[in-house]
């Protein structure tokens, strides 16, 4: 009687030890599926801020170009003031014949109607492109990405009803006519 009471308390023992190793592993298996999962969130949000780094470095360049526009814009104003002020410190020819005055008046008459029409094209210009650039901006910014989550999703083939799909497709052609008549506005 005396063998079988140790042979199951080495059993009872034995079963104490295997339950303490199964919860061990369990907890183990349960950590390593939580990490993958950490992993996998990781990834998406490393993809995520890469995209938006991108599209960072290309609204700083799209922003430096309009900055580049502004001030080439203004060294042409500058210089046509310099010009200005040069012409009123200038004597005006009084030995010009009738003829010659009047050719003279509808010259410079010409001329300011050029200077005006001039500036005010390098005026909408400038504002042309800075239009153009904020609507590639918002197009970087908002647009693309949603383009690219949607296609993420489908190449993932991310599981979804049929409606979810239509909508989907539909989100996705809303995207697309935004961005042809973005770039359409653009040209």
């Amino acid at each position: 009687m005396e063998r079988s009471q140790i042979v199951k308390k080495e059993i009872s023992s034995f079963d104490q030890r295997i339950t303490e190793l199964l919860n061990r592993i369990q907890l183990i298996d349960v950590r390593r599926k939580q990490l993958l999962d950490k992993r996998e969130t990781l990834a998406i949000e490393l993809r995520s801020l890469t995209k938006d780094e991108i599209m960072l470095k290309e609204s700083i360049g799209i922003k430096e170009k309009a900055y580049r526009n502004l001030d080439a814009d203004l060294k042409i104003l500058q210089a046509q003031l310099v010009a200005f002020e040069e012409e009123l410190k200038s004597e005006m020819v009084s030995a010009l014949s009738g003829a010659e005055h009047r050719l003279l008046s509808e010259l410079v008459a010409k001329s300011d109607n050029l200077k005006e029409r001039l500036s005010i094209l390098a005026t909408e210009r400038s504002k042309t492109g800075t239009r153009k650039d904020i609507l590639e901006i918002t197009l970087g910014s908002n647009l693309r990405p949603r383009l690219e989550e949607l296609r993420d999703k489908i190449e993932n083939g991310a599981v979804m009803s049929d409606d979810g799909l239509e909508k989907r497709r539909r989100d996705l052609a809303s995207i697309l006519q935004s961005i042809q008549e973005i770039v359409g506005r653009t040209r």
